[in-house]
């Protein structure tokens, strides 16, 4: 089923240049597929209920143009594929007749179990809520895998501390909220039009992340790490 969003840019989405920004697309996309949940009948309560939930394992955007406030745009997302735990999931924001694709998404995705904090087997009920579109429906362009590797030339910054207005309704930091602090850690303004992010390991109240920066042939990479050194999550901007 391609499950589709009718909105507009809003005030609170937009940077200086009074156009989306990639946070206030990333909220769009989870905004969609959590709607889409609740329309189909996988909703919270449902979750809880099963004692399941889903969590945001990659995102890979490609960006061909930023809208402007006041826009009216199009939200469309569907699943194209579940095995086990996992289900793939893609996205775009295009104008309201289709002329025009602003941006597209692939995104990976795991059921988590409420008891154990690991992954556990999609109930098929689940993806016949959804209905799962077939394979063949999965977006043509070439977007990278999954897992992203640090990049070796990373320069440390000052931690931080995991604080309350960072979490979501479900105990942590949300996902796009580890953009934005991800984004937050170079001050100047620089062009991407590819996005991608790999989500290591969940952060909660009191947490400490370390900001660690790379400078790519073309981009950035910026990751938010653990104490010890392993990832949260790692994040690349590409033009």
């Amino acid at each position: 089923m391609i499950y589709e969003m009718n909105t507009r840019v809003k005030f609170h989405q937009i940077g200086l240049d009074r156009k989306l920004t990639l946070a206030g697309l990333i909220e769009m996309f989870q905004d969609c597929g959590n709607l889409h949940g609740e329309d189909t009948g996988v909703t919270l309560e449902y979750q809880d209920e099963i004692k399941q939930s889903w969590v945001i394992s990659s995102w890979q955007v490609i960006i061909d143009e930023w809208p402007r406030l006041g826009e009216e745009v199009v939200v469309s997302t569907w699943g194209y594929y579940a095995k086990r735990f996992l289900a793939l999931r893609n996205f775009t924001l295009t104008s309201p007749d289709g002329s025009k694709t602003y941006a597209k998404a692939d995104s990976h995705w795991v059921m988590l179990s409420h008891e154990t904090g690991l992954p556990v087997r999609v109930k098929p009920e689940v993806l016949d809520m959804y209905g799962l579109e077939p394979e063949e429906s999965k977006l043509p362009d070439d977007f990278p895998g999954r897992v992203i590797p640090l990049a070796e030339n990373g320069e440390m910054k000052e931690p931080f501390e995991i604080v309350p207005y960072m979490l979501d309704a479900n105990g942590h930091v949300n996902n796009c909220q580890y953009i934005k602090l991800a984004r937050t850690q170079i001050r100047e303004e620089f062009p991407y039009r590819r996005f991608g992010a790999e989500y290591v390991a969940q952060a909660h109240l009191g947490d400490v992340m370390i900001p660690r920066i790379a400078k790519l042939e073309d981009g950035w990479q910026i990751a938010l790490l653990k104490p010890d050194g392993k990832p949260y999550l790692v994040t690349e901007w590409k033009e």
